[in-house]
Protein backbone atom coordinates (compact mmCIF):
# COMPACT_ATOMS: atom_id res chain seq x y z
CA UNK A 1 0.00 0.00 0.00
CA UNK A 2 1.56 3.56 -0.92
CA UNK A 3 2.57 5.55 2.12
CA UNK A 4 -0.18 8.44 1.55
CA UNK A 5 -2.70 5.45 1.39
CA UNK A 6 -1.50 4.05 4.28
CA UNK A 7 -1.37 7.29 6.33
CA UNK A 8 -5.18 8.16 5.34
CA UNK A 9 -6.00 4.85 6.37
CA UNK A 10 -4.45 5.71 10.12
CA UNK A 11 -5.81 8.70 9.80
CA UNK A 12 -9.62 7.74 9.31
CA UNK A 13 -9.31 4.84 11.95
CA UNK A 14 -8.22 7.70 14.45
CA UNK A 15 -11.08 10.09 13.54
CA UNK A 16 -14.22 7.37 13.42
CA UNK A 17 -15.81 10.39 15.55
CA UNK A 18 -13.81 13.34 14.95
CA UNK A 19 -16.61 15.68 16.83
CA UNK A 20 -15.42 13.86 20.17
CA UNK A 21 -11.93 13.48 19.05
CA UNK A 22 -12.13 17.33 18.57
CA UNK A 23 -14.23 18.38 22.07
CA UNK A 24 -11.42 16.29 23.27
CA UNK A 25 -8.55 17.50 22.28
CA UNK A 26 -9.89 21.24 22.40
CA UNK A 27 -10.19 20.30 26.12
CA UNK A 28 -6.96 18.24 26.62
CA UNK A 29 -4.86 21.35 24.97
CA UNK A 30 -6.32 24.01 26.72
CA UNK A 31 -6.68 22.55 30.04
CA UNK A 32 -3.55 21.13 29.93
CA UNK A 33 -2.11 24.96 29.52
CA UNK A 34 -4.47 26.49 32.31
CA UNK A 35 -3.84 23.34 35.00
CA UNK A 36 -0.04 24.46 34.30
CA UNK A 37 -0.88 27.79 35.57
CA UNK A 38 -3.57 26.94 37.77
CA UNK A 39 -1.60 28.32 40.66
CA UNK A 40 -1.08 32.03 39.48
CA UNK A 41 -2.61 34.93 39.87
CA UNK A 42 -2.95 38.51 38.36
CA UNK A 43 -3.48 40.34 35.31
CA UNK A 44 -3.53 39.08 31.73
CA UNK A 45 -1.77 41.92 29.88
CA UNK A 46 -0.32 42.61 26.51
CA UNK A 47 1.82 45.57 25.64
CA UNK A 48 2.51 46.64 21.89
CA UNK A 49 4.21 49.87 21.26
CA UNK A 50 4.01 51.48 24.27
CA UNK A 51 -0.30 50.22 24.79
CA UNK A 52 -0.18 47.79 28.26
CA UNK A 53 -3.71 46.61 28.36
CA UNK A 54 -5.33 44.31 30.21
CA UNK A 55 -7.22 41.29 29.11
CA UNK A 56 -8.34 39.55 31.96
CA UNK A 57 -8.27 38.94 35.79
CA UNK A 58 -7.20 34.83 34.86
CA UNK A 59 -5.66 32.72 37.22
CA UNK A 60 -2.76 32.38 34.90
CA UNK A 61 0.14 34.49 34.14
CA UNK A 62 1.52 35.32 30.80
CA UNK A 63 1.27 34.42 27.04
CA UNK A 64 0.92 30.65 27.87
CA UNK A 65 -2.71 32.17 29.19
CA UNK A 66 -3.76 33.18 26.10
CA UNK A 67 -2.03 30.55 24.13
CA UNK A 68 -4.44 27.94 26.40
CA UNK A 69 -7.60 29.90 23.73
CA UNK A 70 -6.08 28.41 20.74
CA UNK A 71 -7.01 24.54 21.68
CA UNK A 72 -10.40 24.55 19.61
CA UNK A 73 -8.39 26.13 16.60
CA UNK A 74 -5.83 23.53 16.95
CA UNK A 75 -7.72 20.76 17.76
CA UNK A 76 -9.66 21.65 14.58
CA UNK A 77 -6.93 21.83 12.23
CA UNK A 78 -5.72 18.43 13.58
CA UNK A 79 -8.47 16.56 12.92
CA UNK A 80 -9.40 17.46 9.57
CA UNK A 81 -5.74 17.04 8.88
CA UNK A 82 -5.66 13.35 10.04
CA UNK A 83 -9.39 13.20 8.32
CA UNK A 84 -9.26 15.34 4.91
CA UNK A 85 -5.52 16.11 4.64
CA UNK A 86 -4.11 19.45 3.73
CA UNK A 87 -7.02 20.13 1.57
CA UNK A 88 -9.39 20.14 4.49
CA UNK A 89 -6.75 22.21 6.29
CA UNK A 90 -7.54 24.62 3.46
CA UNK A 91 -11.09 24.36 3.64
CA UNK A 92 -10.93 24.96 7.22
CA UNK A 93 -9.73 28.82 6.99
CA UNK A 94 -11.51 29.52 3.80
CA UNK A 95 -14.42 31.39 5.91
CA UNK A 96 -11.56 33.81 7.00
CA UNK A 97 -11.11 34.85 3.10
CA UNK A 98 -14.97 36.38 3.73
CA UNK A 99 -14.26 39.26 4.30
CA UNK A 100 -16.19 41.79 2.52
CA UNK A 101 -19.17 41.66 4.48
CA UNK A 102 -22.34 44.31 3.83
CA UNK A 103 -22.59 47.46 5.98
CA UNK A 104 -25.74 45.22 8.31
CA UNK A 105 -23.67 42.21 8.90
CA UNK A 106 -20.43 44.04 9.77
CA UNK A 107 -22.22 46.26 11.64
CA UNK A 108 -23.84 43.33 13.69
CA UNK A 109 -21.02 41.82 14.22
CA UNK A 110 -19.23 44.92 15.74
CA UNK A 111 -22.13 46.46 17.31
CA UNK A 112 -24.72 44.16 18.45
CA UNK A 113 -22.78 42.82 21.74
CA UNK A 114 -21.56 46.31 22.38
CA UNK A 115 -25.21 47.59 22.45
CA UNK A 116 -26.57 44.48 24.47
CA UNK A 117 -23.45 45.58 26.90
CA UNK A 118 -24.74 49.03 27.19
CA UNK A 119 -28.16 47.96 27.60
CA UNK A 120 -27.29 45.63 30.66
CA UNK A 121 -25.67 48.19 32.36
CA UNK A 122 -29.29 50.56 31.76
CA UNK A 123 -31.05 47.95 33.17
CA UNK A 124 -29.15 46.86 36.07
CA UNK A 125 -29.16 51.27 36.70
CA UNK A 126 -33.09 50.80 36.36
CA UNK A 127 -32.92 47.90 39.40
CA UNK A 128 -31.07 50.19 41.44
CA UNK A 129 -27.84 48.67 40.62
CA UNK A 130 -24.50 51.16 41.09
CA UNK A 131 -22.70 50.99 37.90
CA UNK A 132 -19.04 51.64 37.43
CA UNK A 133 -17.36 53.54 35.33
CA UNK A 134 -15.30 51.77 32.59
CA UNK A 135 -13.12 54.58 31.40
CA UNK A 136 -11.47 55.62 28.43
CA UNK A 137 -13.51 54.22 25.58
CA UNK A 138 -10.44 54.35 23.58
CA UNK A 139 -9.70 50.59 25.77
CA UNK A 140 -12.29 49.20 23.60
CA UNK A 141 -10.67 49.66 20.49
CA UNK A 142 -7.63 48.50 21.79
CA UNK A 143 -8.98 45.20 23.20
CA UNK A 144 -10.97 44.25 20.02
CA UNK A 145 -8.38 44.82 17.47
CA UNK A 146 -5.51 43.08 19.45
CA UNK A 147 -7.71 40.40 20.19
CA UNK A 148 -8.70 39.43 17.12
CA UNK A 149 -5.51 37.02 16.47
CA UNK A 150 -5.78 35.59 19.58
CA UNK A 151 -8.79 33.80 21.26
CA UNK A 152 -11.38 35.07 18.89
CA UNK A 153 -9.21 33.64 16.11
CA UNK A 154 -8.65 30.24 17.04
CA UNK A 155 -11.92 29.64 18.70
CA UNK A 156 -14.33 30.10 15.95
CA UNK A 157 -11.81 28.30 14.11
CA UNK A 158 -12.89 25.44 16.60
CA UNK A 159 -16.26 26.03 17.12
CA UNK A 160 -18.21 27.67 14.04
CA UNK A 161 -16.09 26.45 11.14
CA UNK A 162 -15.29 22.98 12.37
CA UNK A 163 -17.97 22.02 15.02
CA UNK A 164 -20.81 24.33 13.52
CA UNK A 165 -20.60 23.39 10.30
CA UNK A 166 -20.48 19.73 10.89
CA UNK A 167 -22.99 19.80 13.49
CA UNK A 168 -25.54 21.46 11.20
CA UNK A 169 -25.43 18.93 8.63
CA UNK A 170 -27.50 16.22 10.40
CA UNK A 171 -29.26 18.77 12.61
CA UNK A 172 -30.75 21.76 13.23
CA UNK A 173 -29.11 24.92 13.40
CA UNK A 174 -31.12 25.93 16.84
CA UNK A 175 -29.81 22.12 18.08
CA UNK A 176 -26.58 22.95 16.83
CA UNK A 177 -26.06 25.79 18.82
CA UNK A 178 -27.04 25.00 22.03
CA UNK A 179 -24.83 21.64 21.50
CA UNK A 180 -21.98 23.75 20.83
CA UNK A 181 -22.79 26.11 23.67
CA UNK A 182 -23.17 23.43 25.89
CA UNK A 183 -19.18 22.43 24.98
CA UNK A 184 -18.04 25.94 25.02
CA UNK A 185 -19.19 27.05 28.19
CA UNK A 186 -17.72 24.85 30.66
CA UNK A 187 -14.31 24.79 28.52
CA UNK A 188 -14.11 28.46 29.94
CA UNK A 189 -14.09 26.44 33.42
CA UNK A 190 -10.27 26.97 34.31
CA UNK A 191 -10.49 30.54 33.34
CA UNK A 192 -13.08 31.31 35.99
CA UNK A 193 -11.21 32.36 39.71
CA UNK A 194 -13.11 32.13 42.92
CA UNK A 195 -16.45 31.71 41.38
CA UNK A 196 -19.85 30.17 42.70
CA UNK A 197 -21.87 27.47 41.07
CA UNK A 198 -24.57 30.33 40.43
CA UNK A 199 -22.29 32.27 37.99
CA UNK A 200 -21.23 28.99 36.16
CA UNK A 201 -25.26 28.21 35.56
CA UNK A 202 -25.85 31.91 34.31
CA UNK A 203 -22.44 31.99 32.28
CA UNK A 204 -23.80 28.89 30.95
CA UNK A 205 -26.95 29.87 29.91
CA UNK A 206 -25.11 32.68 28.77
CA UNK A 207 -22.85 31.31 26.05
CA UNK A 208 -25.96 29.37 24.84
CA UNK A 209 -27.66 32.36 23.93
CA UNK A 210 -24.26 33.58 22.44
CA UNK A 211 -23.98 30.46 20.32
CA UNK A 212 -27.03 31.12 19.08
CA UNK A 213 -26.26 34.89 18.01
CA UNK A 214 -23.39 33.75 16.68
CA UNK A 215 -24.76 30.75 14.33
CA UNK A 216 -27.14 33.21 12.79
CA UNK A 217 -24.55 35.24 11.96
CA UNK A 218 -22.16 32.73 10.54
CA UNK A 219 -25.00 31.20 8.60
CA UNK A 220 -26.42 34.54 7.34
CA UNK A 221 -22.92 35.77 5.69
CA UNK A 222 -22.66 32.24 4.10
CA UNK A 223 -19.96 30.81 6.74
CA UNK A 224 -18.21 33.84 7.18
CA UNK A 225 -15.49 33.37 9.61
CA UNK A 226 -13.93 36.44 9.44
CA UNK A 227 -17.51 37.88 10.46
CA UNK A 228 -17.48 35.83 13.79
CA UNK A 229 -13.89 36.69 14.57
CA UNK A 230 -15.00 40.29 14.56
CA UNK A 231 -18.01 39.14 16.55
CA UNK A 232 -16.31 37.17 19.44
CA UNK A 233 -13.69 39.80 19.85
CA UNK A 234 -16.31 42.83 20.16
CA UNK A 235 -18.46 40.75 22.83
CA UNK A 236 -14.41 40.25 24.84
CA UNK A 237 -14.00 43.69 24.40
CA UNK A 238 -17.35 44.50 25.91
CA UNK A 239 -16.98 42.80 28.58
CA UNK A 240 -13.61 43.32 29.75
CA UNK A 241 -13.99 47.16 29.17
CA UNK A 242 -17.60 47.65 29.60
CA UNK A 243 -19.25 45.58 32.30
CA UNK A 244 -15.99 43.74 34.04
CA UNK A 245 -15.83 46.86 36.48
CA UNK A 246 -19.19 46.81 37.48
CA UNK A 247 -18.88 43.08 37.85
CA UNK A 248 -16.09 43.26 40.13
CA UNK A 249 -18.16 45.81 42.17
CA UNK A 250 -21.30 44.26 41.91
CA UNK A 251 -20.85 40.37 41.88
CA UNK A 252 -23.46 37.98 40.33
CA UNK A 253 -26.13 40.54 39.99
CA UNK A 254 -24.50 41.86 37.14
CA UNK A 255 -24.39 39.10 35.67
CA UNK A 256 -27.94 38.02 36.48
CA UNK A 257 -28.98 40.69 34.10
CA UNK A 258 -26.16 40.35 31.41
CA UNK A 259 -27.38 36.79 30.73
CA UNK A 260 -30.97 37.68 30.50
CA UNK A 261 -30.50 40.42 28.19
CA UNK A 262 -28.59 38.14 25.72
CA UNK A 263 -31.15 35.36 25.96
CA UNK A 264 -33.74 38.24 25.28
CA UNK A 265 -31.77 38.32 22.54
CA UNK A 266 -31.28 35.26 21.27
CA UNK A 267 -34.86 34.59 21.59
CA UNK A 268 -36.37 37.77 19.31
CA UNK A 269 -33.66 36.51 16.77
CA UNK A 270 -35.49 33.00 16.83
CA UNK A 271 -38.42 34.44 16.45
CA UNK A 272 -37.71 36.12 13.46
CA UNK A 273 -35.17 33.77 12.09
CA UNK A 274 -36.77 30.84 12.77
CA UNK A 275 -34.92 27.50 14.24
CA UNK A 276 -32.64 27.21 10.78
CA UNK A 277 -31.12 30.91 11.94
CA UNK A 278 -31.18 31.95 8.17
CA UNK A 279 -28.79 28.61 7.24
CA UNK A 280 -29.88 28.50 3.65
CA UNK A 281 -31.73 25.39 2.58
CA UNK A 282 -31.59 25.55 -1.25
CA UNK A 283 -27.88 24.68 -2.93
CA UNK A 284 -25.90 27.36 -3.89
CA UNK A 285 -22.76 28.41 -5.71
CA UNK A 286 -19.57 28.64 -3.84
CA UNK A 287 -18.73 32.21 -2.84
CA UNK A 288 -14.73 32.84 -3.71
CA UNK A 289 -12.71 34.15 -0.69
CA UNK A 290 -12.45 37.89 -0.81
CA UNK A 291 -15.63 38.36 -2.62
CA UNK A 292 -19.38 39.62 -0.58
CA UNK A 293 -20.44 36.56 1.26
CA UNK A 294 -24.17 36.99 2.49
CA UNK A 295 -27.19 37.98 0.88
Amino acid sequence: MPEATSTNVRGSRLVQSPILWFVIGAYLFSWTIWLSLRGHKGDLTWSIRGWTITLASYPAIGILGILGTFGPGISAIIITGLEKGRKGINELWIGLGKWRLQARWFGIALLLFPFLGALTLLLFGLVGGEVVSPGNPVRWFRLLILNLPLGPLWEELGWRAFLLNRLQTRRSPLLASIIIGAIWGPWHLLLHSRTSLEFEIWFLIMVVAVSVLFTWVFNRTKASLAAVILMHSAFDATTFYLLAPTIDAQGILLVRVEAMTIVCAALVTLFFAGPELGRDSTPSADVSPGRESQD
